[in-house]
């Protein structure tokens, strides 16, 4: 899945590989680079390893999925 939106805070997102790899969105950030470009940046909860960290949000969305759109059997 790839997004240009903003996932929403609070949403439950599972990583495309690891089943067990949960997080979830805290808030947003945004940083600039050479004054003309911005990254948006997800804040998240890893369930996992209950840590606090940071994605640049194409990375969050290459890696991760909702959690509704897990496995289908």
């Amino acid at each position: 899945m790839s997004t240009t939106t903003l996932p929403p805070i609070g949403s439950a997102w599972i990583h495309k590989t690891d089943p067990h790899d949960i997080v979830v969105v805290t808030g947003y950030s945004t940083v600039s680079r050479k004054q003309t470009k911005k990254n948006n940046i997800v804040k998240i909860h890893k369930v996992k390893t209950n840590t606090q960290t940071i994605e640049l949000m194409h990375m969050f969305t290459w890696h991760y999925k909702p959690l509704e759109q897990g496995e289908q059997r």
